[in-house]
């Protein structure tokens, strides 16, 4: 081969492999894809990484079917306001540094005298933030935005009042939260601030939640046991702890009416977190400091374009004409060496024509749970300048991988 054509063959093999870098570098650019990214590569690390220990200084109160039936409550009806007081009471007596409530008071209720004595509780207690939502309405004429504040009364008695919606992704997932949104803090981060006297985590950048595990990875205990710790919890348990008080409802129907929602934990079965611990999940990740950072457009580009993902060495022998044994050291970037091995047995059919079986081996799958413990097996279909292939390999957790190839020879 001359000089010439070998150094086009190059450019040529130099710019081919430009191509899967120049299509990542587009698909950041396209919302659908950026959204596959995250339901495909987002959740995935969640899935691989598995639950981790949130921080002891928060936790939630659940208002849950086990407290309506042991208090006796009718479950069709909203918790009483004089137990929320008393609630409000008994956790400044254990210590509370913070009790936000995934609540909504929107109106005076129907008994005066519990109206009355909640309020007392948040004016007493100084360390209770209320919430508030935006309540959208869309028709094919119209879109309006309704503001639904606490009742005046508690308003004013409360040390705050923060924002308690959480906005999803298309595919209904929580994968991110507003610290704080129109000028006003999210419940989590009101909680925080009021907590830690900490003000310099407040901004309206979207941010990336770090969830601890499924529902109830924060620690959760029921409103029952909340208002009478000293029997049904070990001593000290609300001591300095950021409290968050919601719906956890599991009897109710609908994922909006029980304020329940998908996150990168819900499984294979769907399962979903309360919009309270969702909240909580942002105070733990503020109290820790920890956040899940996408990386910078530019490197990003230059990530996909220029570094790899595994430094490899490889080698091949011919052991007969039609059997031929490989061998590759890899080096990933991101994880542990390893060492494959591969054999190939090629059957010649005439006109050009081969048929080839092949069994390998991987030590990197090797450590995975499931799977063959390292094997793969393909088979392939070789003619003149085209070739079609076939490869099962196991990724443990992940499962099997099916993978098919097509390649052309120019």
């Amino acid at each position: 081969m001359s000089p010439w054509r070998r150094l086009r063959h190059i450019r040529t093999a130099f710019l081919l492999s430009l191509l899967p870098g120049l299509l990542g570098v587009a698909l950041t650019r396209w919302a659908p894809a950026v959204s596959l990214e995250k339901a495909g590569g987002l959740d995935r690390l969640f899935a691989l990484r598995g639950p981790r220990t949130p921080p002891p200084d928060v936790c939630v109160v659940a208002i849950d079917d086990d407290s309506y039936k042991v208090l006796e409550r009718d479950p069709l009806l909203a918790w009483p306001r004089g137990l929320h007081a008393d609630l409000i009471r008994a956790l400044r007596r254990e210590g509370a540094r913070a009790v936000a409530f995934d609540v909504l008071f929107t109106d005076p209720g129907a008994d005066t005298a519990q109206d009355t004595a909640f309020a007392s509780a948040l004016a007493e207690a100084g360390d209770v933030i209320l919430g508030a939502s935006v309540e959208i309405t869309e028709d094919p004429l119209f879109r309006q935005a309704r503001i639904e504040e606490p009742y005046e009364t508690f308003a004013k008695a409360a040390a705050a009042v923060a924002d308690v919606n959480v906005p999803t992704d298309s595919d209904g997932v929580i994968r991110f939260a507003w610290p704080a949104r129109e000028g006003r803090p999210g419940l989590g981060l009101a909680a925080y601030e009021l907590a830690t006297g900490d003000t310099s985590q407040r901004t309206a950048d979207a941010r990336l939640l770090d969830y601890y595990g499924p529902a109830r990875a924060i620690k959760t205990v029921s409103i029952y046991q909340a208002l009478d710790a000293k029997h049904y919890l070990p001593p000290g348990f609300f001591k300095d702890k950021i409290v968050f008080v919601g719906k956890s409802m599991d009897a109710e129907a609908g994922l909006l009416s029980k304020d329940s929602f998908l996150t990168p934990f819900r499984g294979k079965d769907g399962s979903t977190t309360f919009g309270v611990e969702v909240h909580a999940t942002l105070a733990a990740n503020l109290v820790e400091h920890r956040q899940v950072k996408l990386l910078d457009r530019r490197l990003e580009i230059v990530l996909l374009l220029l570094l790899p993902l595994v430094i490899r060495f490889g080698s091949a022998y011919k052991i007969l004409e039609a059997w031929t044994l490989s061998a590759d050291l890899g080096f990933p970037k991101d994880n542990e060496p390893y060492l494959a091995i591969g054999n190939e047995y090629r059957w010649a059919l005439g006109s050009g024509l081969s048929l080839a079986g092949r069994v390998g081996f991987n030590s990197a799958t090797l450590r995975d749970d499931g799977g063959f413990g390292g094997l793969s097996f393909g088979v392939g279909l070789g003619m003149p300048r085209f070739g079609f292939d076939y490869g099962l390999l196991p990724f443990g957790s992940l499962g099997l991988t099916h993978r098919l190839s097509f390649s052309f020879k120019f």
